[in-house]
């Protein structure tokens, strides 16, 4: 039965990109989401079979995605807005569960990376087949021109900040590879060589200055990490923490101070249209801060948001997106579940067969650090990844407490000098 369920979870996340045009092609319930609710009840059974400590952190992230639900339309109740933003948002978290209460071993969270790596691929090419004009989809993002002789286009993603952080992951998957032995490196060099065609062609049919920005973000963490390796735990969390500031407040700094420049920087690299599209978002911010000032504890009411318009609902920053609709409190509980994840993931850092996997989810965290400085967030995919991301943080848990009890049995002179590397004391 188990073995089903876990099944049914990796056929879920290679359907998901493909749930929009499904619906669209056959007028029914995207599947995914059906499957989610499925996967979403079992879990649950499991979870009360599952160790308590698991089982604790898994609950601690559950209960901090539901408070999230409950207070991000908080500021709406009432009104006639307020139950379709809670069942919209609903749906979206429901996603996060899924990877959460189900990836419960190494095993199936390094299954479910590579699958990242294969939904990645499927995101480029298709954005590459749909922009050469090879495939039409039912659902696509209308062609717009960032290079005069090759039309831009999205595929299956219909976000580019979305599949930035899918290409961030599976960059970090495949060049660090944990958990590949030897019998199966000599498929390694092939996934790699496959990954990064698909990538250029991403590159070159997206013309996502987003996807651009975080490959070169990734590379950066990965190097980093890589150099860092010989250090230990603790000075390895304060590098990648201070690689991530690093890069997070001259970006801030920069669209803040110097919009003006970058406008014009922007129209003379990519045409009219990125000048555009660059003038919009800073419209979306400006008003995105005048309609906060009215309630910036809980976000905006029915009548700031009736008098503000559609804009508010697509506020290509997500930060700013949740500040509007669910102010400073929102705000704090989704900083806190990703802080609370990455300290459960650096702790994995200390276990050296685990420290390659606790290496790709802080790449991740890092391209998601600032891919959602320029787009929305908050959809399917993005709780998604970052459900799978989190249930390394859980599963981390129980390992380190199995290799402590084991630890307690060893002599002293080992325990001095480390269980498999670990010092225990």
């Amino acid at each position: 039965m188990i073995s089903v369920y876990i099944k049914l979870f990796y056929f879920w996340l290679i359907l998901l990109p493909f749930g929009y045009q499904i619906t669209a092609y056959t007028g029914v319930i995207e599947p995914d989401k059906a499957m989610a609710l499925v996967l979403i009840m079992i879990g649950c059974l499991v979870l009360f079979k599952d160790s308590e400590y698991r089982r604790s952190r898994v609950l601690f992230f559950m209960f901090l995605a539901v408070t999230l639900l409950m207070i991000k339309s908080i500021s709406l109740f009432g009104s006639e807005f307020y139950a379709k933003f809670i069942w919209d948002d609903a749906n979206k978290i429901a996603y996060f569960l899924v990877p959460l209460l189900v990836i419960n071993s190494m095993d199936v969270f390094r299954r479910a990376g590579w699958l990242v790596v294969f939904v990645a691929i499927t995101g480029c090419v298709s954005a590459f087949m749909v922009s050469m004009g090879l495939i039409t989809l039912p659902v696509s993002v209308p062609l717009e021109y960032r290079i005069s002789w090759l039309p831009r286009a999205k595929g299956l993603f219909l976000s580019t900040g979305n599949l930035a952080q899918y290409i961030a992951f599976a960059m970090a998957m495949v060049i660090i590879a944990p958990g590949v032995v030897n019998k199966k490196a000599k498929y390694l060099r092939t996934v790699r060589w496959v990954f990064f065609l698909s990538i250029a062609m991403g590159l070159l049919a997206t013309q996502s200055r987003n996807i651009f920005i975080v490959l070169l973000v990734s590379l950066f963490a990965i190097a980093g990490l890589k150099k860092a390796g010989r250090m230990n735990a603790n000075s390895k969390a304060i590098a990648f923490v201070g690689i991530t500031i690093g890069l997070i407040i001259p970006l801030v700094f920069v669209t803040v101070f110097y919009s003006s420049n970058i406008v014009d920087t922007v129209a003379g690299a990519g045409g009219d249209y990125a000048k555009t599209s660059v003038l919009s978002r800073f419209q979306q911010y400006s008003v995105a801060w005048d309609t906060i000032s009215s309630n910036p504890l809980l976000g905006i009411d029915s009548e700031t948001y009736k008098r503000a318009g559609p804009i508010v609902d697509h506020i290509h920053n997500m930060w700013l997106q949740l500040l509007t609709h669910g102010g400073l409190i929102t705000i704090i509980i989704m900083f806190s579940l990703l802080l609370r994840s990455f300290y459960g993931v650096r702790k994995m850092a200390r276990i050296p067969d685990k420290a390659e996997d606790a290496m790709v989810v802080t790449v991740y965290f890092a391209a998601m650090a600032v891919a959602v400085m320029f787009y929305i967030g908050q959809d399917k995919m993005f709780w998604t990844l970052l459900g799978v991301a989190t249930s390394l943080a859980c599963i981390r848990s129980e390992i380190t407490v199995q290799e402590k009890k084991q630890g307690d049995d060893l002599p002293a002179a080992e325990l001095e000098t480390g269980y498999k590397g670990v010092r225990l004391r």
